[in-house]
């Protein structure tokens, strides 16, 4: 979400931290003076922004833009696939594959899914936060070409450090009565491995993160990012085990493009990957260790709802249909496979 400013104030995204000093700025009701803390958590810039009232009505509204906008958009998906059921075909096998498809979640469906739900969160405009060190492990999560090398990686070399909820090749975690085949984590079982006292190394879609942050999970998000595709071909090539699936180093690096763009403000870290060597994989761990034990602006107050039972979608599965259908990746997904019940 981003608050636009009104005349003579800031305007800021998600995960933007201010330093309140005037709630009655100017004397008049409805503005804030603030300083915007940066990354090192000094005060870099000064100015007014919404009080709560006016910034939850404005997050009110662009809830409900967003919303318009997505019926809007499931309206004329129902137009077309109600055309294409209609007409009428010679060829009875065309007609049957229209029909599975029309049910199937298509490859639009899943792009909403990993980059719509801006507008969803369950926080409110603003939250009061403090700064503190966690008393937990925290969860890790990768984003980027190379995500799913990494985790496969990291569980292989370090078992007693990491632990991932999705992976059945975990004997602890296989026995998990919460583990299923689709890889969609419940959040009781992310905090079963943090009360084991290990990493939770999770596949999820960045809008999950913000899910975690609500739990006060405070996952380290870190993105990879890669200059060109023929670096992600290399890297892949050199890094990939028996079990790493097959993918289009042109959709990696497209999607790892939008993932910035759209999501940047739940990474908590990022590296650029170079071609040449391993040396990612040394700097991953650096970064985790370091993030481990630095203080994270935690919310003063506890969720307002029981959260145990949420559930979370994994990054692989919204991503598999793009590249499927990519002549460069060996990945073979049915359409039948994702549908609505």
């Amino acid at each position: 979400m981003r608050i636009y400013e009104g005349k003579g104030e800031l305007s800021f995204h998600d995960g933007d931290v201010f330093h309140v000093v005037d709630t009655l700025f100017n004397g008049v009701v409805g503005s804030w003076f603030v300083y915007r803390l940066g990354r090192n958590n000094q005060e870099i810039q000064k100015g007014s922004i919404p009080n709560k009232s006016r910034a939850d009505e404005l997050a009110a509204e662009q809830r409900l833009e967003n919303r318009s906008k997505k019926s809007t958009s499931g309206a004329d998906d129902l137009a077309i696939t109600e055309t294409v059921g209609s007409s009428r075909r010679s060829n009875f096998f065309r007609r049957r594959r229209s029909a599975r498809r029309s049910k199937s979640l298509c490859r639009e469906n899943w792009e909403d899914i990993l980059f719509g739900e801006l507008g969803n969160s369950k926080f409110q405009a603003y939250e009061r936060v403090t700064l503190r060190h966690p008393t937990f492990v925290r969860p890790v999560i990768f984003f980027g070409p190379l995500a799913d090398i990494a985790r496969e990686k990291l569980l292989r070399d370090y078992p007693d450090k990491f632990e991932c909820p999705q992976s059945t090749a975990n004997d602890a975690t296989a026995k998990n009565s919460k583990l299923n085949n689709s890889g969609i984590v419940r959040l009781s079982a992310i905090k079963e491995i943090i009360e084991r006292g290990k990493h939770a190394l999770l596949d999820i879609t960045p809008s999950a993160v913000d899910r975690l942050n609500y739990a006060q999970f405070y996952p380290i998000v870190i993105f990879m990012r890669v200059e060109n595709k023929s670096i992600v071909k290399e890297l892949r090539n050199r890094s990939s085990t028996k079990n790493t699936v097959h993918r289009s180093s042109r959709k990696l690096f497209e999607q790892s493009i939008k993932l910035e763009k759209v999501w940047h403000h739940v990474f908590t870290s990022s590296i650029t990957l170079t071609s040449g060597g391993d040396l990612w994989y040394k700097k991953l761990g650096e970064i985790i260790d370091k993030q481990q034990t630095q203080m994270v602006w935690m919310s003063e107050f506890k969720p307002d709802e029981s959260i145990s039972d949420d559930f979370l979608f994994p990054m692989n599965s919204v991503s598999r249909l793009s590249y499927a259908s990519s002549p460069e990746s060996d990945l073979d997904v049915s359409m039948n496979d994702a549908k609505f019940d």
